[in-house]
């Protein structure tokens, strides 16, 4: 039996509370709902929550209201107060474990209603709610998952695919596993290759060292400042060492006297040979230019061909050519 008229009002109308508690004290109940022919069988909850009687629904929640309960039309308390735009009672009610989530007959929900109805802040408060309520479950999910994970646990470990009789293509593939589906016992697994994450056995998997280093360095900026130290002291243009072959050249000069020793009017020698240094060596000059390397020093050998020291043979008059080899050779 479904509450009378006066206690209908009381709770809609007139916000009687000492009405309604009355007739709840004398064996009402509180989810009773509305008998009449045709009505859409709402209870004391729903017609306050739309009516916009706050103090009455936080009494009827207090004694025990079921806060999810739905009309004939799957209409609940939450919607009556969302189309309604009833902001406050949308949150007396979230708070109360209201499932936002529900639908009528038409397939809306709470917040479809008051965007429906353009009441801005209900749709905004529903939102946020959600957002929270899908935030909370996705961490209850990972939490539960952490706890029933094998050990070690591989997720967002790099592991290579092994064992597998179904697919045997995977075998030896690599990929990142993911999170442990603790009602199926499988890693989801981002295989290298695939499209689809794919669900595969902690016995299957390997996990697999990225880049390991066999020789770590304790002090890995010893052999950068080794390194640095090195470019620093090392010529910039570095010039290499060549090797040059020069083919001995033949040299027609004339030797000039030494301006200290003043050479006399020739005449033949006494002695069968010359002697072996009547006068200095003869002076001669010849620059070379290697076009592959300026920094080479030239260095020549004047070998005689006649006579010895490179002085004038016994009967020659000083100052007549002379013909030498010349033996060049470049020192860098």
């Amino acid at each position: 039996m479904g509450p009378p008229e006066a206690v209908w009002r009381a709770a809609v109308e007139e916000g009687n509370a000492q009405a309604v508690v009355a007739w709840l004290d004398d064996g009402g109940g509180v989810d009773a709902r509305c008998a009449e022919q045709g009505s859409s069988r709402a209870t004391l909850l729903m017609a306050a929550a739309g009516g916009g009687q706050e103090a009455m629904v936080r009494m009827l929640l207090q004694r025990g209201a079921g806060v999810n309960l739905q009309s004939s039309y799957d209409v609940t308390a939450l919607m009556g107060a969302a189309l309604k735009g009833r902001t406050t009672i949308v949150q007396v009610l979230l708070d109360a474990k209201a499932d936002a989530s529900l639908q009528d007959t038409s397939g809306s929900t709470a917040l479809m209603w008051a965007e429906h109805f353009k009441h801005a802040a209900a749709a905004q408060l529903l939102r946020q709610h959600a957002k929270r309520q899908t935030a909370e479950a996705e961490a209850a999910v990972l939490a539960h998952d952490a706890a029933v994970a094998p050990t070690p646990n591989l997720s967002g470990r790099r592991v290579r695919i092994d064992g597998l009789k179904g697919r045997p293509e995977l075998n030896g593939r690599c990929g990142v596993a993911g999170r442990f589906d603790a009602a199926k016992g499988r890693y989801e697994v981002a295989v290298e290759g695939e499209a689809e994450a794919v669900l595969l056995k902690p016995a299957n998997l390997q996990e697999i060292c990225a880049n390991p280093d066999p020789n770590p360095n304790p002090n890995p900026n010893r052999n950068r400042n080794r390194s640095r130290n090195r470019n620093r002291n090392r010529n910039p243009n570095p010039i290499p060492n060549p090797i040059i072959t020069l083919a001995p050249t033949l040299m027609t000069f004339s030797p000039s006297p030494s301006p200290s020793h003043p050479q006399p009017h020739p005449r033949p020698h006494p002695h069968p040979h010359p002697h072996p240094h009547p006068h200095p060596h003869p002076h001669a000059s010849l620059t070379l230019s290697p076009n592959s390397n300026p920094e080479l020093t030239p260095t020549l050998t004047l070998t005689p061909t006649t006579g010895g020291g490179g002085a004038a043979a016994a009967g020659e008059p000083a100052g007549s050519p002379r013909t030498c080899i010349i033996n060049p050779v470049l020192t860098p």
